[in-house]
């Protein structure tokens, strides 16, 4: 199992607390958290003689690729920046918010069919710029029941484009009420990263697994069968290095259960 643990808790500064995590754990971390300068002196040290996967969180803080006035180039260049990072830290993804929430009861439908339409036209030109550097750029689900997708629409605009790859965000999937056999079903061996926490279905709270209400017995079952070398982000909003670990492991216990069923 290519398991890591995201720096969401440890954030700028912070993230260096990681290197006491066990050496077979990877690590993703917020590009927008360093610069340049932080970055080339804090990776070579937090993954010397890691064996778990590196990987990196790319750009949305006040970021919405659906919004069509968005200064667009910018944004682009921020992701070709992220996209160096990844290539030459040798990232096994880069993350793609494709949206940010803005509730439907804001939008007429025409709107909401104006943004769908841009949304999809960049997250396809920012895929081609990945390819460009050797990056994944996954797609990710986002959390609200009101944005933009649900999970239809999701698999429809997105999954519709056989080169587009995808992060399921277990969270989001729970607030938003998704369906997992069907997401399987649609988005299969494209499915090549999650990000893994719990919640009680109303809030991204970002909890750990097993601390909520999700479904992780047929979540596991499923994604050991039909995605067995994606990795696996243990995206938490809090917790103690000791305490991210003991989560890990309970996680790797209970995916071999079902990696061998």
């Amino acid at each position: 199992m290519k398991l890591a643990i995201s720096n969401l808790p440890y954030q700028g500064l912070f993230t260096n607390r990681l290197m006491k995590l066990p050496l077979d754990l990877g690590i993703e971390v917020y590009s927008e958290t360093g610069s340049d300068f932080y970055w080339e002196h804090l990776l070579p040290k937090l993954m010397k003689d890691r064996s778990g996967p590196f990987s990196v969180h790319g750009p949305y803080q006040n970021i919405d690729l659906s919004l069509p006035e968005l200064d667009y180039e910018p944004v682009r260049a921020l992701y070709e920046w992220t996209y160096r990072l990844c290539r030459d830290y040798g990232s096994a993804h880069c993350v793609c918010h494709p949206y940010a929430y803005v509730p439907r009861s804001r939008m007429s439908a025409e709107e909401q069919k104006e943004r769908r339409k841009v949304c999809l036209e960049r997250v396809k030109d920012l895929n081609q710029l990945a390819e460009q550097y050797g990056v994944a750029l996954l797609v990710e689900n986002m959390p609200n029941k009101d944005g933009l997708l649900d999970q239809d629409e999701f698999i429809e605009l997105f999954g519709s484009q056989p080169e587009l790859r995808f992060l399921i965000d277990t969270g989001h999937a729970n607030t938003q009420g998704w369906d997992i056999i069907k997401m399987f079903d649609a988005l299969g061996k494209r499915i090549l990263g999650y990000h893994i926490n719990d919640n009680f279905g109303e809030e991204d709270s970002h909890l750990p697994v097993f601390e909520g209400t999700f479904n992780w017995a047929l979540f596991f079952a499923k994604a050991a069968a039909i995605t067995p070398d994606a990795t696996y982000v243990c995206e938490y909003m809090h917790g103690t290095v000791d305490e991210l670990t003991a989560s890990a492991r309970r996680i790797q216990e209970v995916y071999e259960k079902y990696l061998n069923y």
